[in-house]
């Protein structure tokens, strides 16, 4: 180990909270590097969190911020929602460009295959006004150097020899020939090395001349299968029951957008009847059930997207990675969350009360042991599908898998509670009785 990963509980560490200080103090007593997330944090609390030891950040700023935390030493790692022409313009206006790293955060197999990785994220910067030399060094050598890599990140005698051949100009970062330690791995966009040596399942297919059954194939994940420990999903299970009186109540809901993950707190009216909240047709309702085999399901109203009949589900929800819901109906949310526990795990999106587009991840109910390709197609249905139903976003997949993420501005839903991020308080989601 040589980190302590993106350390997102920022408001705890800067509370002082006794978990979160043990816990950097122990990575920091070792050595390690210790790596933060904390959007726009800045002034006095920005100062007690590097304090810490904590000096890098991966998430996305004003561009106000991402001035004050360069020019207080810490590393910036910008993403490409992070990558828009003022932010360049700013930093290449300081007396000395300090370091940055360009990274990427959350991209589906699907943009990977037809956009590129790196490269793209490189290109995107180049757009936003950074010469292309910066942006190569901020793909090599400063993050090599960051993770303490000293024998990468340069081509150099001695060094290890990572490279990539480009085709065209610089700015272009166009990969042609891609070598690890020396060897060509890729040519053209594909692999050229052979794959790593057959286990015993796919030795002895091969010695029969047959095809490997994907299930032998991938048996080394077979631990990690079958963790998703929930119920069978039925409609019943998407009825919102309360302890309120019958009629119109306030309750409290998550405002998203098409831009990024921040979540604002909103409100919406809705009729009570008989303990139940009757939202169909009225609003769209996110549901978090616990997929661990434990008690703990919770409700909000979700504002900010005109959807249609429709819903989508998915244990692709950081950082619990719980059953996350949301639909139009309580007959098309089961259908989606049926399909994704059925699959072990994954995402599905259902038109109406019918399953459109389903990526099954049963790998811990976060991965797959299927192949790039079968990925992409599977996620590019997804995400057509999500778009065809409303589910407007830049980045539709993180837009949806961040909703649970507690610790990231500015109200997010958990298997417990409605959270105020800023506040870290759990809330309710009734705001005050008709």
């Amino acid at each position: 180990m040589i980190a302590l990963g993106e350390v997102m509980d920022y408001r705890a560490v800067v509370g002082g909270d006794r978990r979160m200080r043990d816990v950097v103090g122990v990575a920091r007593e070792r050595g390690m590097i210790l790596d933060g997330h904390c959007p726009n944090l800045s002034g006095a609390d920005l100062s007690a969190y590097l304090a810490t030891g904590v000096d890098s950040d991966h998430t996305k700023n004003r561009t106000e911020v991402v001035l004050e935390k360069a020019r207080l030493g810490m590393l910036m790692m910008l993403q490409e929602k992070c990558l828009l022409p003022e932010v360049a313009e700013a930093l290449l206006a300081l007396p000395t460009l300090p370091p940055f790293c360009l990274v990427t955060d959350d991209l589906a197999a699907d943009h990977i295959l037809a956009h590129g990785h790196l490269d793209h994220i490189a290109r995107v910067a180049v757009r936003a006004g950074f010469p292309a030399e910066v942006v190569l060094r901020a793909l090599t050598w400063n993050p090599a150097q960051r993770l303490r890599l000293y024998d990468r990140g340069v081509v150099a005698p001695g060094k290890r020899a990572d490279l990539v051949l480009l085709r065209g100009e610089l700015a272009a970062f166009d990969p042609a020939v891609v070598l690890s330690g020396g060897r060509v791995v890729a040519r053209d966009g594909a692999a050229v090395y052979e794959e790593t040596s057959p286990g015993p399942a796919d030795a002895a297919a091969h010695h029969d001349g047959g095809a490997v059954d994907h299930a032998e194939h991938h048996s080394d994940a077979a631990p990690l299968t079958g963790t998703v420990d929930v119920e069978p999903q039925h409609p019943d299970g998407f009825r919102w029951h309360v302890e309120l009186p019958d009629g119109t109540h306030r309750f409290r809901a998550m405002r998203v957008n098409s831009r990024d993950t921040y979540t604002e707190e909103a409100e919406v009216e809705l009729p009570v009847r008989g303990g139940e909240v009757d939202w169909e047709g009225r609003a769209t309702l996110v549901r978090v059930r616990n997929r661990y085999g434990r008690a703990g399901t919770v409700f909000a109203p979700l504002l900010g997207r005109t959807l249609s009949a429709g819903a989508v589900a998915t244990t692709y929800a950081h950082d619990s990675h719980n059953l996350v819901t949301i639909g139009t109906s309580r007959a098309a949310m089961a259908a989606a969350a049926d399909a994704v526990v059925a699959d072990g795990g994954g995402v599905a999106v259902a038109h109406g009360a019918e399953v459109a587009a389903r990526l099954p991840l049963p790998v811990g109910g976060v991965m797959s042991p299927a192949a790039a390709p079968e990925i992409a197609w599977r996620s590019e249905e997804v995400r057509t599908a999500l778009t065809a139903w409303g589910w407007d976003h830049l980045n539709p997949f993180m837009s949806v898998s961040t909703l649970t993420l507690a610790v990231s501005p500015s109200l997010k839903i958990t298997d417990r509670s409605l959270v105020d991020v800023v506040r870290r308080e759990p809330v309710g989601a009734l705001l005050s009785e008709g």
